[in-house]
């Protein structure tokens, strides 16, 4: 590798030099899956899963990807990096680095759980109109008594 970067003065940079042998590779990918460790960097815990059922970090995602021009956040990668098998799915939608997990925990008990429940329901009618749903707006829901009432509510709507 190292005779190749100095005889080659226009050398690709480090990304298109692993995806090279990440290729090379493709033959003995298909049988080695993981969840608790990317295959490709081999430094994080994987984030996304493809169809082929290899599962990579959002860092891999970033570097391998393109990044669309449609939506923030979101890229494109056309096959699997660790086999090259074509996805059916090829938009990844990552969470922000700013963003933090959003929670939704409602409590309540008795008549008390009638009011949280009219609440999701008008704030679901509201996103509705923008294009999406109440569930797409958090990443974990919890709650007690009527407080699950409410969330089921919620998933079942």
């Amino acid at each position: 590798m190292f005779k190749k970067f100095e005889s080659d003065q226009d050398a690709y940079n480090a990304v298109y030099q692993h995806i090279d042998r990440l290729s090379n590779l493709w033959p003995n990918f298909p049988q080695l899956k993981s969840f608790r460790s990317c295959f490709s960097c081999l430094m994080l815990t994987p984030d996304k899963v493809f169809d082929c059922g290899h599962a990579v970090c959002n860092m891999c995602i970033r570097r391998f990807g393109h990044r669309s021009q449609f939506e923030k956040h979101s890229f494109i990668l056309q096959a699997c990096i660790l086999c090259g098998q074509i996805q059916s799915q090829s938009i990844f939608h990552l969470i922000p680095p700013t963003a933090g997990i959003r929670t939704l925990s409602i409590d309540g008990g008795g008549v008390r759980g009638v009011i949280p429940l009219m609440f999701l329901q008008r704030l679901n009618e509201e996103v509705a109109e923008l294009g999406c749903t109440l569930q797409d707006l958090f990443d974990y829901v919890c709650g007690t008594s009527a407080g699950q009432s409410c969330i089921f509510f919620m998933y079942s709507y």
